[in-house]
């Protein structure tokens, strides 16, 4: 994640409030992932070539960092490497 920016802050801060523990990885992805598919069922309802065309297009800043994907549909973001110490999942740097 993205620590310094406004959206992770926000993130980071609402998650606690309601789970009351850190936000991992994969909650990152996953609240990502659902932002991105609901601004874009909201812009184009059910048409999936639009939603389609519209993550193509996608260049967003969100919690895991700047989202957008290339022409296959890949994600292109920075990729992290985790190693899993006391039960916590930690970034290598």
């Amino acid at each position: 994640m993205e620590k310094d920016s406004k959206v992770t802050k926000d993130f980071v801060e609402k998650y606690k409030l309601k789970y009351n523990k850190e936000p991992n990885v994969f909650s990152a992805y996953g609240y990502t992932t659902i932002n991105i598919l609901g601004k874009l069922t909201q812009k184009y309802g059910n048409d999936t070539e639009k939603i389609k065309e519209g993550l193509y297009n996608t260049n967003s800043e969100e919690v895991i960092g700047n989202v957008r994907f290339d022409e296959n549909g890949d994600l292109m973001t920075e990729i992290g490497i985790y190693k899993v110490i006391n039960n916590k999942f930690v970034r290598i740097e």
